[in-house]
């Protein structure tokens, strides 16, 4: 089965966190399609329309004389932290440590990992209010033209 590298790039996304022994500890989920119940946690997502209509997941794509296609990737790590007085602190600190890891770490097929953004909100639905914090990256790489799953270099 192959897979296109946006897929490879969360599941290394997913992996790093995981390792790095965040706040979050092994409650790191790839596009999850329960709530979570259990907090901390952190959701590696496809930057898409659920956050904002502005944004598109992938910007466009440009492919160089070689046949290259040069990627750029969004997508965000969302960090979930149950309602409290100490919430949006626990918030801060949880996407401090996402970004400390992503930028230590060494993703394969990426050649650039940029900060683009961040987002805060709550979701007060349930019977476990949440607070959420919405940090954006952007991956670039490279695959060759016609084929989405393999990266190349620049």
């Amino acid at each position: 089965v192959m897979s296109h590298v946006r897929t490879t790039i969360r599941q290394a996304v997913v992996a790093t966190l995981i390792a790095a022994s965040t706040a979050a500890g092994s409650r790191v989920f790839d596009h999850p399609y329960n709530p979570r119940k259990t907090f901390p946690a952190l959701v590696v997502e496809d930057l898409g329309a659920n956050f904002s209509e502005s944004n598109i997941t992938e910007a466009q794509a440009f492919m160089d004389l070689n046949g290259n296609v040069e990627r750029r990737y969004r997508f965000a790590v969302i960090a979930e932290i149950q309602q409290s007085d100490a919430a949006a602190a626990e918030r801060d600190d949880l996407i401090a440590e996402v970004e400390v890891a992503l930028f230590a770490a060494s993703i394969d097929g990426v050649q650039t990992l940029s900060l683009i953004g961040y987002q805060s909100g709550d979701d007060n639905t349930g019977d476990k209010p949440i607070r959420r914090g919405l940090q954006i990256f952007e991956a670039l790489y490279v695959t060759p033209a016609g084929d989405p799953t393999s990266t190349t270099l620049l």
